[in-house]
């Protein structure tokens, strides 16, 4: 038997044709997260909003915002504690402790907020969810240039996207726990050399996504 007729007795063999599976997209949100933000972007947005409504901010409502300042004003009252806080843009926004849990935080202190923003008559206030004291400056520096990047990822080419800032755990060993967007940035670490040493290549090296503006936060005007 020739090989011709040893293939006809089993017939013809064709390769199984391997179609590949759509990606699944994730769905598309109709709010952010929580949101870092400059307070002069903030109550600029707020400034845009009827009282009653929804705070929105970059085209979609954002139920929590973080902000990152200087206590100017601080008033521990027996139902609530009241502050004014200014970041590095300059601008203040007041800031109202209904909790009950938050410790106190003196005037002059650095400190990192989260809350909600209110809309009122008289200004619009964040209502407030957790208040963490911050010891560098750095840090300040730091949250402006995450408030910067989310402001460009929400207007660059999609005015309407919804970000989410809120820190997730990931796999890694809790001394090594990764924050959402944050791998986009430099670590507060690296941020602090660079500001304390910005002519010294090995305490300033060269990040793919550093912007220019970062060495200098305090003339960022937003």
């Amino acid at each position: 038997m020739d090989s011709s007729s040893f293939a006809g007795a089993f017939g013809s063999y064709t390769a199984p044709v391997q179609t590949p599976s759509p990606k699944k997209e994730a769905p598309a949100r109709d709010a952010h997260g929580v949101l870092p933000v400059a307070i002069k972007t903030l109550l600029a947005a707020a400034a845009q909003c009827e009282q009653g409504d929804d705070f929105r901010i970059f085209g979609l409502p954002a139920s929590k915002v973080i902000v990152c300042g200087v206590v100017e004003e601080a008033e521990n009252l027996p139902a609530n504690k009241l502050y004014r806080v200014k970041d590095m843009t300059g601008a203040s926004i007041a800031i109202k402790d209904y909790t009950g849990y938050c410790a106190f935080a003196e005037k002059g202190s650095m400190v990192r907020a989260i809350g909600e923003v209110r809309l009122s008559e008289e200004e619009p206030f964040i209502s407030l969810i957790q208040l963490t004291p911050v010891a560098e400056q750095s840090s300040l520096a730091y949250h402006l240039i995450s408030a910067t990047l989310a402001q460009c990822e929400c207007t660059a080419g999609n005015p309407s996207k919804a970000l989410d800032f809120t820190p997730v755990k990931t796999e890694q060993p809790a001394s090594q726990q990764a924050f959402v967007k944050q791998d986009k940035l430099m670590s507060e670490d690296e941020l602090s050399s660079a500001i304390s040493n910005p002519s010294d290549p090995l305490a300033n090296p060269a990040h793919p996504s550093m912007p220019s503006c970062a060495l200098a936060p305090a003339t960022m005007s937003l």
